[in-house]
Order: structure tokens, then sequence, then C-alpha cells
């Protein structure tokens, strides 16, 4: 039995958890309930945990090696997922900085630190996630845990807590319900925790090779000293090039299936010399990582756009003009932010999942399409859906309609579509760009 967590207990431990983690990444990735393809939960919160226990100090004084795990945990967050999780850890590192090592109580204080960090980084906390999971497994057992209490009967008291938890999610979240499954941020928290208890009882975690593609790609940079310096994600070649041509200075791939981390961020600024920084994440997915990296920097003259979409991306890049040197940052934020205001978002791309979304049952392998980030329709045929999508805009106000392409889309294809939406909207200005994106077949944006 141990009475006590140091540094040294904690960090094999956390690799029995992360072994744990990787085993059930593809099981945890499987309970995403939306069928798109950008970034599962599983793999997010790997690739997260994955950069901290590498990054962690081998040392007896807990507080020191919570600290170096924190660290890379922050740098690698990925996604929502892994910069919630992220934050978990790293309350517990706050709430434990003068400890070399702990009891159960102590613990079980920490815990609860944690999960008050996270519910105060995350923008909108959603009730039925790994939020609650974290908040209710500790809220609900800590009055069970005094001076006699065994790490080893916290952790199974938490764990058996959190599942209970767990098989609540989909009361709390109608699209859990409707989809049929739990929460896997709140599963994945679960797991990693039964990694830890299992090391205590003496179960060394073997991992199982995983196929999850681990490649990073460079972003691109140019080092001239800027007045401002814009850093982009995209997730395909012909965006990139669009986005250098608008001045982008550094442009970081990524944003479908591999989210961009907070390190990947404080690299791109760090690689640069600028008076003033402005970031466009481009996806809904990378937004908190963006806004940590900034916060990591704490410095003033880092502006995050909360753009979701490349094309969002895009228009604010436009209306901005970056390029101008005599623009100031104030008149560069506030034309981004213009041009953003009242913009309409469609995606399209294939469904990597079976799935239930609202009234919508999807198959694996039909074509979904999302307003404004919401999976309204699906369908077999790409470009009819395309179609039927964009006539859910109210377009009496609108006159700009921007397009960019995947690789999956065909010559063919796009002369029916630019002809029928001819038809359609005489009125719109419409632009087609050629993104050379993999995954998603459509980025549109109307204005």
């Amino acid at each position: 039995m141990s009475m006590y967590l140091d540094g040294v207990l904690y960090k094999k431990m956390l690799i029995n958890g992360l072994s744990n983690l990787i085993n059930y990444e593809s099981q945890i990735n499987e309970l995403n309930v939306f069928p798109v393809p950008d970034g599962d939960t599983g793999t997010n919160m790997r690739l997260t945990l994955e950069n901290g226990v590498n990054n962690m100090i081998d040392d007896s004084d807990l507080s020191i090696a919570l600290k170096s795990l924190s660290r890379g945990m922050l740098l690698g967050a990925r996604g929502n997922s892994g910069v919630i999780l992220s934050q978990l850890f790293r309350g517990q590192s706050k709430y434990l900085k003068d400890n070399e090592k702990i009891d159960a109580i102590t613990y079980a204080n920490a815990l609860e630190a944690g999960y008050k960090l996270a519910y105060d980084t995350v923008i909108n906390p959603t009730e039925g996630t790994i939020l609650t999971v974290a908040r209710e497994g500790i809220r609900k057992i800590k009055n069970e845990i005094n001076q006699d209490t065994s790490i080893e009967f916290l952790l199974e008291k938490l764990i058996s807590q959190m599942e209970i938890e767990l098989d609540n999610t989909p009361n709390l979240l109608k699209v859990l319900k409707d989809a049929g499954v739990k929460d896997s941020g709140g599963y994945g928290l679960i797991i990693i925790y039964k990694g830890m208890y299992e090391y205590l009882k003496g179960n060394i975690i073997t991992r199982i090779d995983s196929n999850i593609n681990r490649y990073f790609k460079k972003g691109y940079v140019v080092t001239e000293k800027k007045n401002i310096a814009v850093i982009a994600v995209s997730p395909g070649d012909g965006i990139s090039d669009l986005f250098r041509e608008l001045g982008v200075s550094v442009i970081i791939n990524g944003g479908d299936t591999l989210n961009t981390s907070t390190e990947e961020f404080i690299n791109a600024l760090e690689s640069i010399n600028a008076n003033n920084y402005i970031i466009l994440p481009n996806n809904k997915n990378i937004l908190l990582s963006a806004l940590l990296a900034k916060k990591m920097q704490n410095k003033d003259n880092i502006y995050v756009i909360e753009t979701k979409s490349v094309v969002e991306g895009y228009f604010a890049l436009q209306m901005a003009n970056v390029l101008d040197p005599d623009i100031t940052i104030e008149e560069c934020i506030e034309s981004m932010n213009e041009a953003i205001n009242g913009f309409t978002n469609i995606s399209l791309t294939k469904a990597i999942r079976d799935a239930k979304i609202d009234d919508i049952t999807i198959a694996k392998g039909e074509y979904i399409s999302l307003l404004n980030g919401k999976i309204v329709k699906k369908s077999l045929n790409k470009i009819d859906l395309l179609l039927d999508t964009i006539n859910m805009v109210d377009m009496s106000e609108k006159v700009v309609m921007t397009i960019i392409k995947g690789f999956n889309v065909s010559d063919e294809e796009i002369n029916y579509l630019e002809e029928k939406l001819n038809e359609l909207y005489p009125d719109l200005e419409i632009g087609i760009i050629d993104g050379k994106q993999e995954l998603y077949d459509f980025f549109l944006g109307i204005n």
C-alpha cells in the first residue's frame, strides 16, 4: 500500500497511464460524436500526455517532476481535449508547487484544483464532457479520503466514480445521447488513471503498436523584421500558397486530422522578429491551443483572430492587407474582425464513421455538409449536397462567395457547380480557389 506519492513514483504511474492511453487511442477516437476528419480525441490526448511525459524530469521532488510535466503538456497540447487535459495536470502542479511528496488528502485537493483551473481555461465550459467527469469524480468521493487512506484507495474510488459520471454524460449532452455514445474525453481521462492505478497494483502495461500517423510537417517560415507578422494554419498546399501571397509570414501545416499544438504556435512566434503578431487558427479545434500559446508568451503584442475556417482566414487577410507598410495593428485587427463578422461557413467532407447527429443518420463514406460547424445534410453526391446546403443560407444581402476545392474534386464537378451557382445567384461575386487540401472536398465562405 502506498501512503505517499513522490516524483519518482508519480512518473512511473503516469508512464503506465500513457501506455494505457496509447492502447485505447483508437477506441477513444471511435467514441467521437462527429464523423468529420478534424482531429480525434484519443490522438489529441495521447500526443499531449506523451509530450508531457517525454519532458518530465526524473526527480523525487514531486513539485519539480510535476512542473516539467505540466510545461511539456502545455507545449504539446492539441485540440480542445488536449488543452483541457493539460490544464487538469497544470492545476495539480500549481497546487503542489511546494510539495516534495504528498498523502491521499493532499492528492485529492490537487485533483480538485486541476478541474477548477480547467473550467477557468475553457471559453464556454460544457457539461457532459471531460470537465464534468473530472469534477464530479473527485468531488463526490473527497469526503471518504482521510489520513489513513492509501493512494491506491483514492484512485480506485476516483476511477469508480468517474465511470459513473461517464455513464451519465449522455443525459447531460443531447448530442451524445443522439449518437448513442459516452464522452470520449472523459473516457480517455479514466483510461489514464486506470493505468496509473494498475502500476500501484504491480501491473506494468505493455504498449500495443499503433498505426496512428505521427508525422509532423514543418511550417513555412519567412525571417524579414516586420511590423506585423501573421501566423496561419493551413491544411493544403494551395491554401498555403494563397496565404503567402496575402502576406502571411509563418504557415503551420495542419488543421485536419492532426491539430496544431501549442508548441508549434510558440515556435512560430519565436521564429520571426516583429513588432506585432497575429495568429489565424482557421479551425475551431485549434483555437484553444492558439490562445494558450498567447498566454504562455505573456506578451501584449500577440493577437488571436478567432477564425474557424480557412475561408474566414482568407477573408480576414484580404480585408486587412497586412502587406501595406503603413497599416497599424489596430487597423489590421479591426479589419479582420469586420471581415469575419456575420460570415457564413460551409464545409463538405466524407463521413469517417457511422453516426447519428440530431435527426440525421449518417453512414461511413457518405458526404456530409457542415453549416457554421454544424452537420446539416448528407448525400452520395457532393455537388448536389453543396448546392442544397448553400440553399439553406439567406442570400439576400450576401455579395461574395469564395470556394476552396480539394484534391478529390474533378474539373467536371467544378464546371457544373460554377454553372449552377451562376444561374442561381447571378449577382453574386463567386471565386473558386484550388486549395489542394486532402480531407475536405470544399471549404466555402459567404459574406
